[in-house]
């Protein structure tokens, strides 16, 4: 695989990477908050997620926490 040591925010996606995106993005759609089916589907996705990615930190998942952006993670830091 090339590595693009250029690039500041991106580069392209592995492809595991790719699929669970595309899996996540047909089946994990709604507002994991919401009750209905496909937004309890949703929170099972995202609860996995964190799961894996604390697993991954070597920290418990309740100390995991997903942004929409940078900015927003520095902010929550400030």
């Amino acid at each position: 695989m090339t590595s693009y040591l250029d690039t500041a925010s991106s580069e392209p996606l592995h492809p595991a990477a790719r699929a669970v995106l595309e899996q996540a993005l047909t089946s994990g759609y709604a507002d994991p908050r919401r009750l209905h089916g496909p937004a309890r589907n949703a929170r099972i996705i995202l609860d996995n997620a964190r799961e894996a990615t604390a697993d991954a930190l070597g920290v418990r998942p309740d100390e995991v926490t997903f942004t929409p952006s940078g900015t927003h993670a520095v902010h929550l830091g400030v």
